[in-house]
């Protein structure tokens, strides 16, 4: 595993599974520190276009389910290899 090779699995999380509706969009997004509020819609088609992106590229592209604790997972200091 490293982070200059090529991508043959990725794990990624929709939009929808992330954010779940407008109204959990609207009571968490400055806790998490973005700029302004997302666009579910928005990121509904770019992550689509990204997803895309990863399967032409020939990656396996594997699609996490909703879930509180997956940011958490993914920022825990330790998580990545330096």
């Amino acid at each position: 595993m490293n982070e200059y090779g090529s991508l043959t699995r990725v794990a990624v999380r929709g939009p929808k599974a992330a954010y779940r509706d407008a109204e959990a969009i609207a009571s968490e997004w400055e806790a998490l520190r973005f700029h302004s509020a997302p666009e579910l819609t928005a990121a509904e088609t770019e992550h689509a276009f990204f997803v895309q992106c990863l399967k032409d590229a020939g990656a396996e592209v594997i699609q996490l389910p909703e879930g509180k604790h997956l940011l958490w997972i993914v920022s825990t200091p330790g998580t990545r290899s330096s």
